[in-house]
C-alpha cells in the first residue's frame, strides 16, 4: 500500500470520525425533542382519556413522532409479558442506550406515571417538561457549537496525520 493511499485512508477515516461524533449531537437533540413530545402526549392522554398506565404507554409507543425513544416499545412488550409498569419502564430505559442525563429524566417520568391522580401527574410532568425544554436548548447549543468543530477537527486531524506519515 502506497503512502498516498495510506494518507487518503487516514484523512477519510478521521473525517468520518468527526462526522460521526457530530451526528451524535444531532441524535441528542432529536431525543430531547421526542421526550418533550412524549410528555405532551402523556399529559393530553391524562387530561382527556381514562387510560391505565399500560394503555397510555401502548398508545404513545405507536406514535411515529416518538420513534427516537425506543424504550417505549420495549416497555410495552415487557408489560405484555406480565411485568409491572415500574419494572418494565425502568428496565427498558436501562437497555435503550440513552445517556445518563436522558436515563435520569426518563426515570423521573416513570416515577410520576400512575403514582397519583391524573391532575397531580399533569402538574408534575409540567415541571419536568420545563426542565426538558432547558435540556433541549442546551443540546441544540452544544450541537451548533461543537458540531462544526468535530467536522473540522476530523478533517484537519486526518490531514495532519497524513502529512506526518508522508
Amino acid at each position: 500500500m502506497g503512502k498516498l493511499t495510506m494518507a487518503m485512508i487516514l484523512v477519510i477515516s478521521c473525517a468520518a470520525l468527526g462526522f460521526w461524533r457530530a451526528s451524535l449531537l444531532g441524535i441528542k437533540v432529536s431525543r430531547a425533542k421526542a421526550m418533550i413530545v412524549m410528555v405532551d402526549k402523556i399529559q393530553s392522554c391524562l387530561r382527556y382519556e381514562r387510560l391505565t398506565t399500560a394503555q397510555l404507554i401502548e398508545t404513545i409507543s405507536r406514535l411515529d413522532s416518538l420513534a427516537a425513544l425506543p424504550h417505549l416499545g420495549v416497555c410495552c412488550k415487557s408489560m405484555e409479558e406480565g411485568n409491572p409498569f415500574p419494572k418494565a419502564w425502568s428496565d427498558s430505559v436501562k437497555l435503550a442506550g440513552y445517556t445518563e442525563e436522558e436515563k435520569q429524566i426518563l426515570r423521573q417520568v416513570g416515577e410520576i406515571l400512575g403514582s397519583t391522580d391524573a391532575q397531580n401527574q399533569i402538574s408534575t410532568l409540567s415541571m419536568l417538561r420545563e426542565f426538558m425544554t432547558q435540556c433541549q436548548k442546551e443540546a441544540e447549543k452544544e450541537r451548533n457549537e461543537k458540531g462544526k468543530l468535530y467536522h473540522s477537527l476530523g478533517i484537519l486531524g486526518g490531514i495532519g496525520l497524513a502529512i506526518l506519515i508522508w
